[in-house]
């Protein structure tokens, strides 16, 4: 008897190790290590619950938006956004996680360099993603129904509307938490940018050309012929282009380095003396002709060039931060994590109003 007792005291013990092992330690496991910094998996299932929370309500908002609309135009854009924001939800476990790994890198990073955040550009950061909660991805485009922009909250009132989303969250975290995963590393970001954008090139090997798209590489041989023959570029580019951006200016792509353009296209330009008409160019856009009409190995990069080369530096040091992290993802994790979602949101306290 006592034997058999025994046996089933350590039956029972071992369910339960087993169980809490499987199930309750499984948020204490790593998701990610970055750094040798662990990201464990309950508190990355927390701020997956937030960020299907910031779906679920920029989609209401949008729909609520959509259905209020007198405009055809604003209740078709909107519903065009939702149908963004679905496409998001969808690989909102991938991109969540990767907020986490590169939120701990910029803090890293930003600490490192002695870079710190002032409370002034907190705000405003937590005043745009307010606006990104009501408006949706492309936020400011939507209008009020007066047809005026609406008028910009305190940030209090932001704040009440970063806790619509808290709340639906199941307050899967504070917003302290909110602070650090959400605000800060979108501020860090473009300090950070603007820090390794120090290192990049000023002056560049850059082409001024002009280019014809059409969408058969039939057209753009019979666009070629036309030119051959003495046709004016920028007429033609006028009357048959596809391109809306440039057609009116005869095509005119301006200057720009190399990288600016898809791969074929850059290639094509780069390698065509001045003066001369190459295509047709495939590429993913329709087929090209393209005239270079200069060539400059050392050219300021403009304005707009500039921020696309420090956001290609910082986008690439960035990679290379993240190529050493080692993630512990499974599929056993990954049911416990929409298993701890779906228990935290359906047992969440009630909403407490804003005062």
């Amino acid at each position: 008897m006592f034997g058999v007792g025994l046996a089933l005291v350590l039956a029972v013990l071992a369910v339960g190790y087993g169980y809490w092992r499987e199930v309750l330690q499984k948020g204490e496991q790593p998701i990610a290590e970055v750094a040798g910094q662990v990201i464990r998996t309950d508190a990355y299932a927390r701020f997956l619950a937030y960020q299907y929370a910031l779906i679920e309500q920029q989609m209401a908002n949008l729909a609520q938006a959509a259905t209020g609309s007198d405009a055809d135009g604003q209740a078709s854009f909107a519903k065009q956004q939702i149908d963004i924001l679905q496409q998001q939800r969808m690989s909102a476990d991938s991109i969540a996680l990767q907020s986490m790994v590169e939120g701990i890198i910029l803090h890293r990073e930003a600490e490192q360099r002695g870079i710190t955040l002032t409370e002034e550009a907190i705000n405003t950061e937590i005043l745009a993603q307010a606006r990104l909660i009501r408006e949706g991805p492309f936020a400011g485009v939507i209008q009020s129904a007066g047809g005026e922009q609406a008028p910009s909250p305190s940030v209090d009132e932001a704040m009440n509307v970063v806790r619509t989303v808290l709340a639906r969250s199941g307050y899967s975290i504070t917003e302290d938490e909110y602070r650090e995963l959400v605000i800060e590393p979108l501020v860090l970001r473009e300090r950070l940018t603007e820090a390794l954008g120090a290192d990049v090139q000023t002056v560049a090997p850059q082409v001024h050309a002009r280019h014809i798209l059409v969408e058969t590489e039939e057209d753009a041989n019979a666009v070629k012929e036309r030119l051959d023959k003495g046709e004016d570029f920028a007429a033609v580019a006028k009357e048959v282009s596809t391109d809306t951006g440039t057609k009116d200016q005869g095509g005119d792509l301006d200057w720009f380095p190399r990288g600016a353009m898809v791969t074929e296209f850059d290639e094509a330009a780069f390698n065509a003396e001045p003066g001369t008409i190459v295509g047709p160019v495939k590429t993913t856009y329709g087929y090209h002709i393209i005239e270079v009409i200069e060539k400059d190995d050392a050219r300021p990069l403009s304005e707009e060039n500039l921020r696309t080369e420090r956001q290609k530096h910082f986008n690439e040091w960035l990679n290379e931060q993240k190529s050493s992290v080692v993630y512990h993802q499974t599929p056993d994790k990954a049911t416990w994590v929409h298993n701890y979602i779906e228990h935290r949101r359906a047992n969440a306290p009630t909403p407490v109003p804003p005062s």
